[in-house]
């Protein structure tokens, strides 16, 4: 059965909403008064509602309408593709009135509920979406993907309107009204080159600038996070500290990995042009230009993130590591604080916002092209990304950092959010800061390609193997040749 555990304080601030039943596929279920509001209407839908500047955008949104509406009878069953059990382990504890009958089924009112899940490693799970994706609405009802999910690593894949694989949420009659909480760079990187959102999220996952309190106290004489950022507000800045830490006997970072995601935050440009053209984005030149002064000057290293050098490098004191970045799930789940005596065991980490703001991971969910099911996978949308008090839960029970600004401003304000492993500080406000700052957030169907090129050919230019100038070359023909492709389509 469904757990419902809430906290006084967030059920008092926030979770007082009223409710009204909707039903769905027969069954009445609890759900927050929007959810009745707006129900998926093909009529309704059929329309794209970007300007038109791509044709193949709006003869997509139109064709997906008619899988979508809710003139065909509702299925049987929903299938959802997961490539872990994150998703499945939310709605089992937080959707209301889904019973779990084991560990691949469920059961919302007479719907059975099929999971499939399928790992990521050696891309099984892209491939397997790539394989039953494009013909999903010519199968057997009962045997169509109606939901699927994706993470920022790939999600361009499913974004991307000319591959025709999944519905529009206009077209399932959500609003963007209804995502008034929810943080915008999530919906710009669910959304195709016309503008139209394509997937949904109950995550958030903005990053932060972590650095070591000790340190930070012995070459600046403090450790206010206030203080501290004023050292690392721009990249320029960063550089500058960088030199600061090497004169006093410290690593800036334990390797030139620790920025990319920093830099890749706000994409300057596309990595493929609408004419097909293949570049590296100047946001992504400069991770390159100044990871190298860094490798050079022995501020950083070549080392891979994760490997043994880096986590003994940045997660020991020993180390002498002044900072790395992530988002929240780093600092919970990736820096050993159970390690007797890492920094993160001590309380010997904080934050500040950085030089940039940024997101890393994430997972979508996308309605699939030819599902039989849209109004519940809207009812499951709405209820999963836009209902407070199922926000509130999955925040206060799993610690998901959610996708609803009402939520994590109340959580910024509860002294029971501070963390041991930052010292007592409670990063909320300063995560929040750093989601309203994403912009530019750029998602095409090569981004996992085209990241893999660009690392590995920096990684060569940074230990000497590469000149600068054998960087975009060697750059595009990994692109053109890796995984696969031998030609790349225009955008």
């Amino acid at each position: 059965m469904r757990k419902k555990i809430l906290a006084a304080g967030i059920a008092a601030a926030l979770l007082a909403v009223p409710f009204s039943g909707s039903v769905v596929g027969g069954l009445t279920v609890s759900a927050a008064e929007n959810n009745s509001e707006t129900e998926a209407d093909a009529e309704n839908g059929g329309e794209d509602a970007a300007s038109g500047e791509d044709e193949a955008d709006s003869e997509d949104t139109a064709e997906a309408s008619s899988e979508a509406g809710d003139s065909l009878p509702a299925g049987s069953v929903l299938n959802i593709e997961c490539f872990n059990e994150e998703f499945k382990t939310r709605v089992a504890d937080h959707y209301p009135g889904y019973i779990e009958i084991d560990g691949e089924t469920g059961m919302i009112g007479d719907v059975t509920v099929r999971w499939t899940v399928t790992s990521t490693d050696m891309n099984a799970y892209q491939d397997r979406l790539d394989r039953i994706l494009p013909d999903n609405e010519h199968k057997d009802p009962d045997e169509r993907v109606d939901i699927f999910l994706a993470e920022d690593s790939f999600l361009g894949r499913y974004v991307d309107a000319k591959r025709s694989v999944t519905v529009p949420i206009e077209n399932l009659g959500i609003t963007e009204d209804e995502l008034s909480e929810q943080f915008p760079y999530t919906l710009e990187a669910a959304s195709d080159r016309s503008g139209n959102i394509r997937g949904l999220t109950w995550q958030c996952t903005p990053g932060v600038l972590i650095y070591n309190r000790a340190i930070a106290e012995k070459v600046f004489g403090t450790t206010s996070p206030a203080e501290i950022q004023k050292h690392v507000k721009t990249w320029d800045k960063f550089m500058e500290t960088a030199e600061q830490m090497l004169d006093a006997g410290y690593s800036m970072t334990a390797s030139a990995a620790d920025t990319f995601q920093a830099y890749a935050g706000s994409m300057s440009d596309y990595w493929i042009s609408r004419d097909g053209e293949i570049k590296i984005p100047d946001n992504i030149n400069s991770w390159i230009v100044n990871s190298k002064e860094l490798v050079e000057s022995g501020a950083s290293t070549t080392s891979s993130m994760w490997s043994a050098d880096w986590s003994t490098a940045t997660l020991m004191p020993e180390g002498n590591v002044f900072c790395c970045f992530g988002p929240e799930w780093m600092i919970r789940y990736c820096l050993s604080q159970e390690v007797v005596g890492s920094i993160a065991n001590t309380g010997g980490w904080a934050v500040c916002q950085g030089p940039a703001p940024f997101f890393w991971r994430g997972t979508w969910m996308f309605a699939a092209r030819g599902t039989d099911n849209a109004e519940l996978i809207a009812d499951i949308m709405r209820a999963m990304t836009t209902d407070e008090y199922i926000m509130a839960n999955i925040r206060l029970t799993d610690g998901d950092f959610v996708n609803n600004r009402k939520v994590m401003e109340a959580d910024a304000e509860n002294d029971i959010h501070a963390l041991e492993i930052l010292g007592g500080q409670n990063p909320t406000k300063i995560f929040i800061r750093n989601a309203d700052r994403i912009s530019g957030v750029k998602t095409s169907r090569y981004d996992e390609i085209c990241e893999a090129a660009v690392r590995g050919v920096a990684k060569k230019y940074f230990e000497g193997s590469y000149d600068f100038d054998q960087i975009e070359p060697y750059f595009v023909a990994r692109v053109e040749n890796n995984a696969g492709i031998t030609q790349v389509e225009p955008e």
